[in-house]
């Protein structure tokens, strides 16, 4: 493989200096220092100014559909991580919008991905609970249907940037009979919905993360991704899905 150091075309080397200017304008030591106070990892201002300039849908999308090119993208991962932008809710959303995007409704992809684009909307990840570790699977927040929607309780932990997010990508059992992997439903839930509550916890090295409390949520149909989610979940967490067949 060749290590050498590559050549930027004309148009790549303006890129890079476009990019690196509006970092350099964007991310300053306030933000810096307002991520560092918080622990969030995340700042709503930049990530907002990332959206209107187009950078939050041109890094989600695949350059045959309007994103950057393998080069360009490269570059600019470079140069956030030159600049130490805060980023991991954009990571989660990214993660979390494939699977809308993939899944939901073409109502809920429309409510849901031009907000994502723009940076008004951001999405988390309602995966591990208090006694279930990193065992998805254990989940025992339960989701009981209710006519035309589903009502939802339980608890999730370690759902970072929830306070700072307008979904949460939940993971819950409508088969409690059933084996474990073949139980799990996953939602995309409003978290302005009646009966959440999320409470801040820090972590050892200061970072803030959340638990969620889901107290009778009531959550529309539509708002089901998948049913028998398991193969869906992993496909999610590692980018290929899992042989449930097997287990």
């Amino acid at each position: 493989m060749d290590f050498s150091r590559v050549e930027l075309s004309d148009e790549d080397m303006t890129f890079l200096e476009e990019a690196r200017s509006f970092l350099g304008t964007h991310v300053t030591e306030e933000v810096r220092r307002r991520d560092r106070e918080t622990g969030d990892n995340f700042d709503e201002g930049l990530h907002l100014k990332f959206g209107a300039a187009g950078f939050l849908e041109a890094e989600w999308k695949p350059e045959s559909e309007g994103g950057f090119t393998r080069v360009r993208r490269r570059i600019w991962e470079l140069e956030k991580r030159r600049a130490h932008v805060p980023w991991v809710t954009w990571g989660t959303t990214a993660m979390v919008a494939r699977s809308v995007a993939k899944f939901g409704s073409p109502e809920l992809r429309d409510e849901v991905l031009p907000k994502v684009f723009s940076g008004e909307v951001r999405l988390c990840l309602g995966y591990t609970e208090p006694e279930g570790g990193s065992d998805v699977a254990t989940c025992k927040t339960r989701a009981v249907r209710d006519g035309d929607a589903w009502i939802i309780n339980g608890s999730k932990m370690f759902t970072t940037g929830a306070h700072n997010c307008q979904y949460v990508f939940l993971i819950t059992n409508t088969a409690p009979d059933a084996p474990k992997h073949k139980s799990l439903t996953m939602f995309l839930v409003p978290l302005d919905s009646p009966g959440i509550e999320i409470q801040g916890i820090r972590t050892v090295d200061g970072d803030r993360t959340n638990i969620v409390y889901y107290s009778d949520v009531r959550v529309d149909d539509s708002r089901v991704l998948y049913h028998h989610a398991w193969k869906q979940i992993c496909h999610v967490l590692g980018g290929r899905p899992c042989d449930t067949d097997r287990l």
